[in-house]
């Protein structure tokens, strides 16, 4: 139902040489709570038109300099001015002059001497019907504006896929050759009874096969998020011994790279999923670490949120994310240019998956970050 109270303080401009008409009409519509101006000419009413953009006007057809006709047809053909309604007031009885001002492009037509009630109920119906044409314009552009970033983000999501595929066939090439090598090397070596150098090519293979089955899972991860099906139980999990076992899987890629790692311990416990929340802090420590700055610095801290969630913040002293990347840095497949350009390793689904999984705990995950000032990530989860 439309809200009548829209029409109020609206923009009526009243055109007549005649000033008792002009009089009537203007304190019927002040008092139905319009701002009125007015225009004793054409020119005049066409200067006011120009500068003040009425939202409605009423014209009389008999004017002294310009025909009333002829200011409608001027101001149809204006595309700044052609959405304005137009209602006619005359004395004529001429039945082609009413066809003559519909022609021109009025909206109605109001026969002198007119009826108060008449002009107030006419005006009031032509401005809703104006409200409404812009509310549906302004709709119409609003859900183009969607449509346009829906299709935006469905072409980013497609070519980050393209590059996906391309990325993942290199990680699978890289465990799969290792393989492959180690395995013909130790064949050959069996056939030269070089037994004794067997165990350091087992050791590769196995490396490389466990490597090969952690991205076939993140694949598998990804096609179950897509289609919903990644569901978890959810039970109480020591929150420090999660934090603990991601530090302790990524201490040599962080000693590594002289990246030194801050956390005090919690004895807080949350509702999630143990072995998920390690795939959790797992990809934010690591891509903490590979983001970083030299001899950099990784903090974490554990807060209590509010009384019944618990927030962990993860904040590195790297490189950062540039403003363009913010909007797409959770979306499956992609990779930010930084990484493209230095050679990071990774396939561009991790902070997906984990966006995925916190959510599927109940949790949320955000981020602070500005460009060259480090990266802030921020999980939330439900305290037990």
């Amino acid at each position: 139902m439309f809200d009548i109270d829209k029409l109020l303080n609206k923009k009526v401009l009243i055109v007549d040489d005649q000033s008792d008409n002009l009089k009537v009409l203007y304190n019927t519509l002040k008092n139905a709570g319009y701002e009125i101006s007015l225009a004793k000419t054409g020119q005049q009413a066409l200067n006011h038109v120009f500068e003040h953009q009425p939202d409605l006007i009423l014209l009389d057809i008999s004017l002294p300099d310009i025909n009333g006709l002829e200011i409608c047809r001027k101001l149809k053909e204006n595309e700044a001015t052609q959405q304005i309604p137009i209602v006619f007031i005359s004395a004529s009885i001429d039945s082609a002059d009413v066809i003559n001002g519909f022609e021109a492009g009025c909206v109605d037509y109001v026969r002198k001497p007119f009826v108060e009630s008449e002009v107030i109920v006419r005006v009031r119906n032509h401005l809703t019907l104006k409200c409404l044409h812009e509310d549906l314009e302004r709709r119409v552009a609003e859900r183009t504006g969607e449509l346009a970033r829906a299709k935006h983000l469905a072409e980013m999501a497609n070519q980050a896929k393209t590059q996906f595929l391309s990325r993942m066939s290199h990680e699978f090439k890289t465990p799969l050759n290792a393989i492959m090598g180690f395995s013909q090397l130790q064949e050959q070596q069996i056939i030269d009874g070089e037994t004794d150098k067997l165990l350091a090519g087992r050791e590769f293979i196995i490396d490389a096969g466990k490597h090969l089955l952690s991205l076939i899972d993140d694949v598998l991860d990804i096609a179950h998020m897509e289609n919903k099906l990644l569901k978890l139980l959810l039970e109480h999990v020591d929150l420090n011994n999660v934090i603990m076992v991601a530090i302790t899987t990524l201490k040599k890629q962080a000693d590594d790279a002289s990246i030194s790692i801050n956390y005090n311990g919690t004895d807080l416990n949350v509702k999630a999923n143990n072995e998920r929340l390690k795939q959790v802090f797992i990809n934010l420590l690591s891509n903490a670490i590979k983001f970083n700055s030299e001899r950099g610095l990784i903090n974490i801290e554990v807060n209590t949120i509010e009384g019944y969630q618990v927030e962990v913040s993860i904040m590195d002293t790297g490189v950062g994310i540039s403003p363009e990347d913010k909007d797409k840095i959770f979306m499956p497949f992609t990779r930010l240019d930084y990484a493209e350009k230095n050679e990071i390793p990774g396939v561009g689904i991790g902070l997906a998956k984990s966006k995925y999984l916190v959510e599927e705990m109940k949790g949320s995950i955000h981020f602070e970050s500005q460009p060259e000032q480090g990266c802030i990530f921020f999980i939330r989860l439900p305290l037990v």
